[in-house]
């Protein structure tokens, strides 16, 4: 029994070197073809050796098959740790790099030349994030934290997650989170702004109305006007929670337009003369230069708005004597309109944030206006969401000129619906 237990083992073993060689070079040999080359090597095979081979070579199929299951799986995996916009990298103990995808070799401006081979200490300077790196391959200690890089006037942050692989190597992941601390922080911005705003005319309110309160109300000659200021206050109040509430609106994608094709002059002459009392009351004088051809694709309510509001400030910024004048021309497929003043000016370091909500190059002059701080940063939303653009050039003590390019509708059409 002994020689035929060698012979079974021989078999086997003969057996799993030919599987073996078949899986590596993804050759399928039938099993009789195997069958005849173990007689040609002088193994005999009886029923019993055949059956324990043919169950092998199923095994050997099975584990073929795991096995390119398991190259396609890693090949899926390599390509999404490869294209991810995340940066990962992979150090030895030695602290030097023997993986890293595109993004983190873009990160460090390696693009072309990849980081693989260099050192960790040459890549990162914060102490911080070296100790990560060691602690995780000496302790097996994983590390979260915060990693920021700054080039030029570019800054980056990165919530950093460094893992130990074993005790050889460990991997990090470098996730950008530069949008979301920019959009956390104009929220701050945003809620601090509302809190001012809100809190200035509510304590004139609250003051006046306490004076009235303590006797005041008996004094003919200073109720009327502590009654105008609280009206005043009132309203500025109101427009402020009017504005806020069309911008949450339009940001969170609430509002509905209904597109129409509207002629542009006949939109500015309604809005020049709602804000006419304004301007004489200012002394600007108001010029519709826009042909009457003209027609736009637009939301008629949501145009009007950011014609008054452009106008609006347009007046409020110019001087005694100033003008406003709002031109339109069609180029090609679409239409140009523009509100130009002789006003003020702003000064250039100010013009990239004046979209910003509650922005204010002129503090006082903007609340003893009327301003809510909210006017631009709507128009520039509805803008958008109409599919136009805005362009804003001035300069100091010659005036501003805001540029709306528009989608310009079919004339044609447009004449026989009767709108031009």
């Amino acid at each position: 029994m002994s020689w035929l237990v060698g012979l079974t083992l021989c078999v086997l073993f003969g057996a799993v070197l030919i599987g073996g060689w078949l899986v590596h070079h993804r050759v399928r040999l039938p099993l009789a073809r195997l069958r005849h080359t173990l007689r040609t090597l002088g193994v005999p095979c009886d029923d019993s050796a055949e059956a324990t081979l043919r169950t092998a070579t199923e095994q050997l199929k099975d584990l073929a098959r795991h096995a390119q299951q398991a190259e396609k799986d890693l090949a899926l995996l390599s390509s999404l740790i490869l294209r991810t916009d995340d940066g990962i990298i992979v150090v030895d103990r030695h602290l030097r790099i023997v993986l890293a995808n595109r993004a983190a070799a873009a990160l460090w401006g390696r693009a072309e030349t990849g980081l693989e081979g260099s050192r960790l200490a040459d890549l990162v300077r914060d102490k911080q994030v070296y100790d990560g790196f060691c602690n995780a391959i000496e302790q097996q200690q994983p590390f979260q934290g915060r990693f920021e890089r700054a080039e030029g006037h570019d800054r980056q942050v990165f919530e950093l997650h460094i893992t130990p692989l074993d005790n050889q190597h460990a991997a990090g992941v470098f996730l950008n989170i530069t949008r979301v601390e920019q959009l956390e922080r104009v929220r701050q911005e945003f809620l601090t702004n509302v809190s001012h705003e809100l809190r200035t005319p509510l304590t004139s309110i609250m003051a006046y109305v306490e004076t009235l309160l303590d006797g005041a109300l008996d004094d003919p000659e200073h109720r009327v006007e502590f009654l105008r200021v609280i009206e005043r206050h009132a309203r500025r109040l109101h427009s402020l929670i009017d504005d806020i509430s069309d911008l949450s609106a339009i940001e969170s994608g609430e509002i509905r337009l209904e597109m129409t094709e509207v002629n542009l002059r006949s939109i500015v002459a309604e809005v020049v003369q709602t804000l006419q009392p304004r301007a004489q009351r200012n002394d600007v004088h108001l010029v519709n230069e826009v042909p009457f051809e003209l027609v736009v694709k637009a939301d008629h309510k949501r145009f009007e708005q950011i014609l008054i509001n452009l106008i609006d400030n347009a007046i409020k910024f110019n001087r005694p004597g100033g003008s406003v004048y709002i031109h339109a021309q069609r180029c090609d497929d679409q239409i140009i309109i523009s509100v130009k003043d002789t006003g003020i000016g702003i000064p250039a370091a100010d013009l990239p944030r004046i979209f910003e909500r509650f922005y204010r190059v002129d503090k006082a002059r903007s609340v003893e206006a009327g301003g809510t701080g909210l006017g631009l940063a709507i128009v520039k939303h509805l803008v958008k969401v109409q599919g136009g653009r805005i362009n804003i050039e001035s300069k100091p003590d010659e005036g501003t000129c805001v540029s709306l390019t528009w989608p310009a509708a079919n004339v044609a059409e447009a004449e026989m619906s009767g709108v031009a």
